[in-house]
């Protein structure tokens, strides 16, 4: 009854151009002032409970400085525009959850891309923003205006994660669709990005416990680790423990690992995890960009690298879908 109610509530508000959350926090929708020439994009900011309508190209310098070190190389940052473009672009063309309050995304990292803003960006890099961080941003994300990858004339999922271990995912691996430019691909450069090979331990209780927890029914009388399933990028897909059938994404959740890229091992008292990698694995590798970008390789040759088949096309292209 009570979800029921709520769900009138938002409607009603909704209607009235004001929406209210489960939480009580007044979403406000500002109005969309669309500057000549651009495109402008709604964007729920999730920490201030509002939805403002955006200068694409604009805002796209706050993602990039949320979603890449601003130190990273000139064609990796160029690399990270395109794609977040892209990833913002298709979700304006087919919708997602935020469609329901009127925006195209969010700011939320965990759901769709991370944002600053300039006053946050300041705190974070002090007098470097403005001398230099913000320009280098500013710089890709101009050189490459309005430009997205397409597959068979279609923008595509622009997935991006941190780092791989040694390959890229599968996208049926990890979320269960086969898209053909999402297919794992080398990319044994990040081998040499800090932090590629991170290990964690635990006490053989604390696994029982996490294991137990996640099934009742497992049986400590039976093998640790065994039948274990790996995906073409390394990842494991799924692992039998204490009798349990455990996914890996599941098992990098339990136990707060970097990837599902990971070796176990089991000493008398600890079961240690040893990660390669770092994100869901699907799509650009951002060390794999910078290090690719190092050894000389424009964006459009790493973007080509990462995402199978695709083509640099410019939005305008796909303008009516868009507006539509």
């Amino acid at each position: 009854m009570r979800k029921k109610l709520l769900g009138i509530i938002m409607l009603c508000a909704c209607l009235a151009g004001i929406l209210y959350l489960n939480t009580g926090s007044r979403v406000i929708s500002i109005p969309d002032e669309k500057k000549e020439g651009s495109v402008m994009v709604n964007v729920y900011f999730n920490d201030e409970y509002i939805i403002k309508s955006v200068d694409l190209e604009e805002y796209l310098i706050g993602v990039v400085a949320s979603e890449m070190p601003p130190l990273f190389e000139p064609e990796a940052l160029r690399a990270q525009a395109v794609a977040a473009r892209t990833y913002i672009i298709k979700k304006m063309i087919t919708g997602g959850s935020e469609q329901d309050m009127g925006a195209a995304v969010c700011n939320d990292p965990a759901h769709c891309k991370g944002y600053i803003d300039d006053e946050r960006a300041k705190m974070l890099y002090g007098e470097k923003w403005e001398d230099e961080y913000r320009g280098r941003i500013k710089t890709a994300v101009d050189s490459t205006r309005a430009e997205i990858m397409t597959y068979e004339d279609e923008p595509i999922t622009a997935t991006f994660f941190a780092m791989s271990g040694g390959r890229t995912e599968n996208s049926a691996d990890v979320w269960g669709q086969d898209l053909p430019y999402l297919h794992s691909v080398d990319s044994a450069v990040d081998a040499e990005a800090p932090g590629f090979e991170t290990s964690v331990e635990v006490s053989l209780g604390e696994f029982k416990d996490k294991i137990l927890k996640f099934d009742p029914d497992a049986d400590f009388n039976k093998s640790a680790f065994e039948n274990i399933e790996r995906s073409g990028g390394g990842a494991v897909l799924c692992v039998t423990c204490f009798g349990v059938r455990i996914k890996g994404t599941q098992m990098r959740s339990i136990f707060s690992l970097r990837s599902a890229n990971f070796e176990m091992s089991r000493s008398e008292d600890s079961v240690t995890f040893t990660v390669r990698g770092y994100g869901h694995g699907v799509g650009m590798s951002q060390w794999g960009a910078n290090l690719l970008a190092k050894q000389g390789m424009n964006y459009v040759e790493i973007l080509k690298t990462y995402y199978e088949g695709i083509e640099i096309s410019n939005y305008t292209k796909t303008q009516e879908k868009i507006n539509s």
